[in-house]
């Protein structure tokens, strides 16, 4: 696995093409959670909710993103584990709001040493809605 400072998740796809609602977004590694110790920041803001409910382990609060936005070039939401701090990635746990239409069909995972030059990790493609308020 490789071990970098910067993750992020491009090429989102939603199950009707639109809007992005997610109840929690969660990078993983080979011992659980990781994304606990990292600052998580977007390269567009919310329509609704904040980034903040992607990471609180409440699955009642969502964020929202408009559709536009994500299927625009350049869409990513980025952990950052702070200088001198690296983590090893393998995947994602999604939390799933009330709306599975706005829910994230697929995407790509990817990790970056300095924030400039990013590696492939995983591209991951239907992901099942595991239902309104649930993990999957």
């Amino acid at each position: 696995m490789p071990a970098a400072r910067y993750w992020r998740i491009v090429g989102i796809e939603t199950y009707a093409g639109g809007d992005l609602e997610l109840s929690e977004l969660h990078l993983y590694g080979a011992s659980g959670r990781l994304d606990a110790a990292a600052t998580l920041t977007s390269t567009v803001a919310p329509i609704a909710g904040t980034l903040a409910n992607l990471q609180d382990d409440n699955l009642a609060t969502v964020c929202r993103f408009a559709g536009a936005s994500v299927r625009a070039g350049g869409f990513a939401l980025v952990w950052d584990f702070g200088a001198g701090n690296a983590a090893d990635g393998v995947g994602l746990r999604l939390g799933a709001s009330a709306d599975r239409s706005a829910f994230i069909a697929g995407c790509t995972l990817q990790y970056s040493t300095d924030g400039a030059q990013w590696t492939l990790l995983a591209g991951f493609a239907r992901y099942a809605w595991p239902g309104a308020g649930t993990y999957t």
